[in-house]
């Protein structure tokens, strides 16, 4: 139950959108991806919905 709650504060709109405004803020370098700080908002556009989905269900593996 905990978890749960704990997953959808995570995952609410407005937390992922102050995760990514701090990565920004940082300089953050690009990881594993290759992904830069310049294509992190297009980026999650795109992908905000499926990314919640996978890691809702437990299928992180398609997101790199």
């Amino acid at each position: 139950m905990y978890e749960e709650k704990l997953l959808e504060s995570i995952l609410r709109r407005d937390n992922l959108e102050q995760a990514q405004r701090q990565v920004i803020k940082n300089k953050g370098v690009a990881g594993v991806d290759g992904m830069t700080t310049k294509e992190l908002p297009l980026y999650m556009i795109e992908n905000t919905k499926d990314i919640i989905h996978q890691i809702r269900h437990k299928r992180m593996d398609s997101l790199l």
